[in-house]
């Protein structure tokens, strides 16, 4: 999974804690069994209650024993304290019973959405929400803040339910609206004198205005959470989740990684254990990411646990995903083995497929980068596999759609056709005339029906066929390189596969970016990400019409062009070499990198005697004169122009020694110098 994937669900598990934990308290004088309507109760009794559900997320058992001493004389507000606690456990069957005792309150209706909202119903949750919004917010209009004594406005289940409104919304992409049901939260949260509620609600307020593009509001929103929320390390925790949520989308790793380390100081210092689990996953995440996978394991390790504990299932299963692909990184293999095995036996939630094709897709990355191709081609099938699997029960729904409504008319027709024969039946054989009419009356039906699966047959053809559009679309994903849209190693194989055993003709170039793991390191991947793309469209810029540009992998690019001929395949190396190094390539704002390639090229026919070779030895001998364009320098293009090798044995020698074919003239190669003579890739201002 990416790092901001997995920062959404700690923030999201972060807002489940202290942003319901601290807006969550506006009590009613509301009984198990009373029916009259719900008033809120006075600002004492408020405060006291609302901090005991913001620290209910960290320690619900403490919480619990401390609301049975209350149960005494505030009986009413602990059984609505108790559903919200509730909630936060996963235990939603208990929430709902309390719920349904008077399920036209407000309060009743907002637990009812926050249960539909942990079940995945979105649509219920957010009608939940509008519910209660509309019942309390006209007493809230011309509120001017809580005096003591009994409160004229219930602001914080209207403030909660504004809140899972404005979540609602959020899933469903709908983000202006998402962002004012925020501010009237937080409207609401500063009237009642809330600030560790209105801090949660400006980091909120932040995350959606860096998703609408307006990232100055979004920088304003969350500095002033952070200082709203300073005198509070629960708080600040959160708001700091919100701040590495940012940073992942503004591909700040540095800023990311100081924000969870300095939240799960604060987490330490507070004592907020869940929170503290839940961070040290996020971190983990981190640093896996950052190739780091000793930190990786150790957070991981330190995190499963409490998660396990407090019944985080989500959150356990990435922690447990992070710390096998960090072992497999290690190379523990039977410790990672172990890991896999448990996560296997994990349940896995409709709403999960994508989490779980991405975690099998990272294994298989990280098998493939230790050399173990058996595990990663395993991980990779069972990657393919799954995504079958949703596709087949896709396909399976509709078909069961078309089946039930088929079956359903049919029925129907039938029904309809026997109770027409019974009346016939029952008339006097002299009432001929109504006879033909009931007969007339089957005949259309028959006919309605024969319509009716006629119709059904079509929409199965339709169905069919935009399968087969879908599987064609998938089969064209799968050879394009999501990075810089070229064709992938996939395409290529493919398309000389189609060539079978014809030798090749024209020209094929292997290309490498020069010192580009210097860019990873001393820029981030991120950097090195838009050097390839930079170059990828520069190198495209500069074909032909009909010539092939593949990604090879990692740094190394490789050109086809059929139609390129011997005299021609200098000029091309040397526009290539000028197209990449002509201009720096800007990294971020102010940042630029000098950035050269090194190619390795050949053109087929190969004088004096027209060698051609198969594919897949041209794609070493072009490899070959690449290494050798690395070894003279970078920045440069050798090439291999005339060739003294006729049978099999001559062509294997050249491949063993080429430097000692080249010296002794049964191969002849051609240098073509870059623009600039660099030793390495530097940064250029």
């Amino acid at each position: 999974m990416s790092g901001l994937f997995r920062t959404a669900w700690l923030r999201r598990a972060l807002q489940l804690a202290p942003q319901a934990l601290v807006a969550l308290a506006a009590w009613v004088s509301l009984g198990a069994l009373s029916s009259a309507q719900a008033t809120p109760s006075d600002a004492a009794t408020e405060r006291r209650l609302a901090e005991l559900l913001a620290r209910a997320y960290d320690h619900p058992q403490q919480v619990l024993g401390e609301l049975k001493q209350l149960e005494p004389t505030q009986a009413d507000a602990t059984a609505y304290v108790r559903a919200r606690v509730a909630v936060l456990q996963g235990e939603l069957e208990p929430a709902l019973q309390w719920a349904r005792q008077n399920p036209q309150q407000a309060r009743q209706r907002l637990v009812q959405g926050l249960v539909h909202e942990r079940q995945g119903r979105n649509a219920e949750a957010a009608q939940a929400a509008g519910q209660v919004i509309a019942e309390l917010e006209p007493a809230c209009k011309d509120w001017k803040g809580p005096a003591e004594g009994p409160l004229s406005c219930d602001f914080r289940p209207l403030h909660d339910a504004q809140r899972l409104l404005a979540r609602t919304l959020k899933r469903a992409g709908q983000l202006s609206p998402a962002l004012q049901a925020v501010t009237a939260a937080l409207a609401l949260s500063r009237a009642g004198q809330d600030d560790e509620t209105a801090a949660r609600d400006l980091a909120e307020a932040a995350d959606l205005h860096e998703l609408l593009e307006q990232p100055e509001l979004a920088r304003r929103a969350l500095t002033d959470a952070l200082r709203q929320a300073a005198q509070t390390p629960r708080t600040l925790a959160a708001v700091k989740s919100y701040e590495a949520a940012l940073a992942v989308r503004r591909n700040d790793r540095e800023t990311q990684r100081k924000a969870l380390e300095e939240a799960l100081a604060l987490a330490r210092q507070a004592d907020l254990p869940r929170t503290h689990a839940l961070l040290q996953a996020a971190l983990a995440d981190f640093y896996l990411h950052a190739d780091q996978p000793e930190q990786a394991r150790q957070l991981a390790e330190a995190a499963l646990p409490l998660l396990q504990r407090f019944g985080e299932p989500r959150a356990l299963r990435t922690a447990r995903h992070n710390l096998a692909v960090a072992l497999v990184k290690l190379r523990a293999f039977d410790a990672a083995r172990a890991q896999i095995a448990l996560l296997e036996q994990m349940p896995v939630g409709e709403d999960d497929t994508r989490s779980r094709a991405e975690e099998l897709r990272e294994l298989g990355e990280a098998w493939t980068a230790v050399g173990l191709a058996k595990e990663a081609l395993a991980h990779y099938h069972a990657e393919r596999r799954l995504t079958l699997d949703v596709q087949q029960r896709a396909r399976e729904a509709v078909l069961a759609e078309l089946r039930a409504k088929y079956d359903a008319d049919q029925q129907k027709a039938k029904v309809e056709l026997l109770r027409r024969e019974r009346a016939v039946q029952d008339q006097t054989l002299a009432n001929q005339s109504m006879a033909r009419k009931v007969t007339g009356i089957g005949a259309v039906l028959l006919g309605l029906c024969a319509v009716i699966a006629v119709l059904a047959l079509a929409r199965m053809r339709k169905a069919h066929l935009r399968l087969r559009a879908n599987q064609a679309l998938l089969q064209v994903l799968s050879e394009r390189d999501p990075l810089t849209q070229l064709a992938n190693r996939r395409h290529f194989l493919a398309a000389m596969q189609a060539r079978g055993a014809e030798p090749l003709t024209g020209g094929l170039l292997m290309l490498d970016i020069d010192h580009f793991k210097r860019i990873n390191d001393g820029h981030g991947h991120g950097a090195g990400d838009q050097v390839i793309q930079a170059i990828a469209k520069r190198l495209q810029r500069t074909l032909r019409e009909g010539d092939l540009l593949v990604r090879w992998g990692g740094e190394e690019f490789l050109i086809m062009a059929p139609s390129l001929k011997p005299a021609h395949v200098q000029l091309l190396a040397d526009r290539l070499l000028i197209a990449v190094a002509d201009a720096p390539v800007s990294i971020g704002a102010e940042q630029q990198l000098r950035v050269t390639i090194s190619i390795g090229f050949v053109c087929f026919p190969l004088p004096p005697a027209g060698l051609s070779l198969h594919w897949e030895r041209a794609v070493n001998w072009a490899d070959l004169a690449l290494y050798a364009a690395k070894h003279r320098g970078r920045n440069r293009a050798v090439g291999i122009t005339e060739a003294q090798a006729e049978d099999e044995e001559a062509q294997a020698r050249i491949e063993a020694d080429f430097e000692g074919a080249a010296l002794a003239a049964r191969i002849k190669l051609a240098q073509v110098n870059g623009p600039l003579q660099l030793g390495s890739t530097q940064p250029s201002t």
